[in-house]
């Protein structure tokens, strides 16, 4: 059953682990009733894998397909290469290169962008009286372009709005599909296509919708699905790879998979080599946003503290990064292994050293501005304002949290140090995972007894 199992990249249409969504309903009937769509979301959460399937059953409904896939037309290049690309990858597509290239030398009038949606007006429809759906994957890849690209999407809004007036038009489809915004695509608004399309959300799994997936454990499936889904709330990625891992052990009870999902995604180095957590961490770390910000933003997220607005930037970044999602127009964490992951220490690590030491003095604000004067000074001569009071709550509020967290960890040491079974490589990456935040406990700790100047005896006291 080692092959059940496919994590990463497209699955086949006929692929017995594939998982159909709603987002497959969705997808398959706009295309069959000739509406523009778009699937625009985070990586790895099935994107292609959906084009591949509503392809596939398209062209058992008589629709000619083409799959654009703008990695595969370059970056580096001028809009006539970029659109020349494109027109090579529809004419292979559909078996018009020689046509469409004809078409294309004898019109070199035309502005390259106006040229390929002639092309497809003039040879790519009367060729056939059958309807054309064009997918165009990875759509994200246009921001790398050293020209703008509003005109292509200035075109494809062009086919939706000349229908009335030319209804050969009624038989062009297209399918945008990507990891990006719409307003990170199109620059002028004006010339979106997005607001006259319906877009398609490829949601994480639900059990019943993860079924078919038991089969490739034979007996007991279901169990360790249920498990599985424990860990990954349904993530494609994550559930198939979590999936892949157990099926490769041979035993799929909760203990077993438990460990396949350390040995996966918690040990120190994790954040770097798989390949979807590295994703999602250079994402909120290197996208050129404000990375404090978003990593506030998420903080508050893991709290249950952020309403989703639609028009907030940070919110669709985030989303973006598949960090979190919006559950009941809430921003919440994604799923475990991203809130285990991803946790309090790692946001306080990846805050710049700038931003840290003036987050820290601001969260402080409650003391007098003068430096020289601390709080132990204050709370000696009596001299304590309210906002003072304010600050050496927060303050023991802050250290009690620590001391809390830093109790779990030691408890959590203490469990594993107990336990009778054998010292796998899951054993030692949850020991090196407690150590590692317990370490960062204590240091927290530390930190807020030096800059508050609380001394073990002032310690004691505010316990």
């Amino acid at each position: 059953m080692n092959g059940f199992f496919v994590a990463g990249g497209n699955l086949a249409p006929d692929a017995r682990c594939y998982v159909r969504r709603q987002a497959d309903d969705a997808l398959l009937a706009a295309l069959l009733s000739r509406e523009f769509s778009y699937v625009l979301d985070t990586r790895q959460v099935g994107k292609s894998s959906l084009m591949v399937r509503a392809a596939a059953q398209l062209r058992r409904e008589e629709v000619r397909v083409a799959i654009l896939d703008l990695t595969g037309v370059g970056q580096n290049v001028s809009p006539e290469q970029w659109y020349s690309g494109l027109l090579a990858q529809l004419g292979a597509a559909i078996g018009l290169e020689d046509a469409l290239e004809d078409f294309s030398e004898t019109r070199p009038q035309l502005g390259p962008a106006q040229r390929f949606f002639a092309a497809l007006r003039e040879v790519a429809l009367p060729a056939s009286p059958r309807p054309l759906t064009l997918f165009v994957d990875e759509i994200d890849a246009v921001r790398s372009l050293p020209f703008p690209t509003d005109e292509f999407f200035a075109g494809v809004r062009a086919c939706y709005n000349r229908r009335a007036d030319d209804p050969e038009l009624l038989r062009l489809t297209f399918c945008l599909l990507g990891s990006a915004t719409p307003d990170s695509l199109v620059r002028d608004a004006r010339v979106t296509p997005f607001n006259i399309g319906q877009r398609i959300v490829p949601t994480d799994f639900t059990l019943l919708e993860a079924r078919p997936l038991a089969e490739g454990f034979g007996d007991g499936g279901m169990h360790a699905i249920e498990r599985i889904l424990y860990w990954t709330d349904g993530h494609p990625y994550l559930t198939q790879r979590l999936c892949q891992a157990v099926a490769e052990v041979g035993r799929w009870d909760n203990d077993s998979v438990d460990r396949a999902v350390a040995r996966l995604f918690f040990h120190e180095s994790a954040r770097e080599e798989e390949t979807n957590l590295s994703f999602v961490q250079r994402r909120v770390l290197e996208g050129g946003e404000d990375v404090t910000a978003l990593l506030e933003l998420y903080r508050r997220a893991r709290r249950r503290e952020v309403k989703e607005e639609p028009g907030s930037p940070l919110g669709a970044i985030l989303k973006l990064s598949g960090i979190v999602r919006s559950v009941r127009s809430q921003l919440r964490v994604r799923n475990r292994i991203y809130a285990r992951v991803f946790d309090e220490a790692w946001i306080n690590r990846s805050i710049p050293d700038g931003e840290r030491r003036r987050q820290r003095a601001a969260f402080y604000r409650g003391l007098l501005p003068t430096a020289s004067v601390g709080l132990a000074g204050l709370a000696a001569t009596g001299v304590l304002t309210v906002r003072s009071v304010r600050a050496e709550r927060e303050a023991t509020r802050s250290l009690n949290e620590v001391r809390l967290r830093e109790q779990r960890w030691k408890e959590a040491l203490e469990a594993l140090a107990n336990e009778r079974a054998s010292h796998s490589s899951a054993d030692a990456a949850l020991r090196q995972l407690a150590e590692d935040r317990l370490r960062t406990s204590q240091e927290e700790n530390l930190m807020l007894r030096k800059r508050l100047g609380i001394s073990p005896e002032t310690d004691l006291r505010l316990r």
